[in-house]
């Protein structure tokens, strides 16, 4: 993902926000049930988010030129990412732990990400 382009940058860029928080907790728990040290885990999602934002900066200098097609594409495939996530880590665990409430609450959200295209 890059902030290249058209209005639709924000709401994917947005998206993946909101995926990696509740991931990036679980991942911390995980490791920390695991045995890894506090200090360990900073270490390792502040890395993540540092490689994450360079590769952003990356994307916007790389793609400056871009074709729209070319951008579509690149979108296309990170909101793909996005999904998969989804559809493998959260939401089994989410519906587990959080019933039919999540159905509604995934439908908010992506409505939420369609109305910040009409921003």
């Amino acid at each position: 993902i890059t902030f290249v382009g058209d209005a639709g940058t924000l709401p994917l860029f947005a998206a993946i926000v909101i995926n990696n928080v509740p991931e990036g907790i679980g991942g911390a728990s995980d490791m920390r049930s695991g045995g890894f040290s506090t200090t360990a885990i900073l270490v390792l999602w502040t890395t993540t988010g540092i490689v994450l934002s360079l590769t952003v900066v990356a994307g916007s200098v790389f793609l400056r030129e871009a074709s729209p097609a070319a951008l579509a594409v690149v979108r296309s495939f990170a909101g793909g990412a996005v999904l998969a996530t989804l559809a493998d880590a959260t939401m089994p665990e989410a519906f587990e732990e959080g019933g039919p409430a999540v159905a509604i609450a995934t439908a908010v959200g992506f409505l939420l990400t369609f109305a910040l295209t009409l921003v």
